[in-house]
């Protein structure tokens, strides 16, 4: 059972939906929250959905959504009256949604104000099914997320790219949106591999538009982590063709195809890098990413 708590439609039309998915985020939720507001994209729909919080996460979102409900074109916020679980939730935003674009974020998670703006314009011009961007690890240290172009021999190994992402909502459906799994974690890189698996692709925005926060309460501290062998044997089964092909790939000397490819990414990613932000090649961030790629180039050669 659902329980709507606020709709309210202007009669205009967007392009993009944001759909947030909330669970005891009461700590983070109007951040997130503001940085939807603070978009540079004019026309955007805005969906809230409270999986059951027991903490105060729907009253600071009825009172926020009270205060800034003009800024959208369309607002929807709803509550389960029993967890369902994340999959499911957000089936249920995109069912609601009525835009060809959503994206995907977490109430612990921010948005920089060009992220919408930038990834809707990377989808037209590229048709791509989705988009993301480089993320900031949002942890007190200086790290990124999502730093290589879309790769499937990449997925063969690990998921590389985070759930905040701008979809095609008519790729979501095709796909069969997202699956209900065992344990909960890695419902997104299961959609990425069923969006390759079904012929289609991503594109990467080589930019810093969202930050994505790790603490006590994340996912990745309280499930993930815990249940990584038992999500590796639950992404296998349900994927055996891919992981059957990329093995064959992944089997053989260090100067195969395989190490060629992710090398060259490597070197692909760092020059995109570089070329966005030349006049701050002095800053920590920057340097510590270059030290890294170079380390992981000289690991996967053999160096």
């Amino acid at each position: 059972m659902k329980e709507l708590l606020v709709k309210r439609h202007t009669g205009n039309k967007s392009k993009v939906t944001v759909i947030i998915t909330v669970h005891n985020y009461e700590d983070y939720i109007i951040q997130c929250l503001n940085s939807v507001f603070q978009q540079t994209i004019n026309h955007i729909d805005l969906i809230v959905y409270d999986d059951c919080s027991s903490d105060n996460s729907t009253i600071y979102i009825k009172q926020w959504v009270e205060e800034n409900a003009s800024r959208f074109e369309n607002i929807l916020v709803a509550r389960h009256r029993e967890n369902k679980g994340l999959s499911t939730t957000r089936n249920e935003c995109f069912e609601l949604a009525t835009t060809p674009y959503v994206f995907v974020l977490d109430a612990d998670n921010t948005i920089y104000p060009r992220c919408l703006e930038l990834l809707k314009s990377a989808i037209d011009k590229t048709d791509a099914d989705f988009a993301y961007s480089y993320a900031r690890i949002h942890n007190g240290k200086k790290s990124l997320l999502n730093i290589y172009p879309w790769n499937p021999q990449l997925l063969f190994k690990e998921n590389y790219i985070d759930a905040m992402v701008m979809l095609k909502k008519s790729t979501w459906s095709n796909v069969g949106g997202y699956s209900i799994m065992e344990n909960l974690g890695w419902e997104d890189y299961d959609l990425w591999l069923k969006i390759h698996e079904y012929g289609g692709w991503a594109t990467l925005v080589p930019e810093i538009l969202c930050e994505y926060r790790v603490h006590t309460k994340s996912m990745i501290s309280t499930n993930t982590g815990y249940n990584t062998d038992r999500l590796w044997q639950i992404i296998r089964s349900q994927h055996r063709r891919f992981f059957s092909k990329y093995e064959k790939n992944h089997q053989g000397t260090k100067n195969s195809a395989w190490y060629q490819t992710q090398i060259d990414i490597l070197t692909h990613s760092s020059k995109l890098l570089e070329q966005r932000i030349k006049s701050t090649t002095s800053h920590p961030l920057f340097q510590k990413w270059q030290k890294y790629c170079e380390w992981k180039r000289k690991i996967l050669a053999g160096e």
